[in-house]
């Protein structure tokens, strides 16, 4: 999953690095296997997979001010 694909001119070299830090913080796998041990996986194909919204959920707690 690439996290940076799509990253438009608006997105800093700062909030890129932070990204990719999580990223490697919290490997794919990782997140798949705590989504999978908590059952949460999703019943269907969805625009918003768990695992995006997992690493969309710690980028919000991250940056509550953007």
């Amino acid at each position: 999953m690439d996290l940076e694909a799509g990253a438009g001119a608006g997105v800093s070299v700062a909030d890129r690095a932070a990204v990719g830090v999580l990223a490697r913080t919290f490997p794919v796998e990782l997140v798949d296997r705590v989504i999978d041990q908590y059952w949460r996986r999703e019943q269907r194909t969805r625009a918003l997979p768990a695992r995006l919204m997992f690493y969309f959920t710690l980028v919000l707690c991250l940056f509550p001010h953007e």
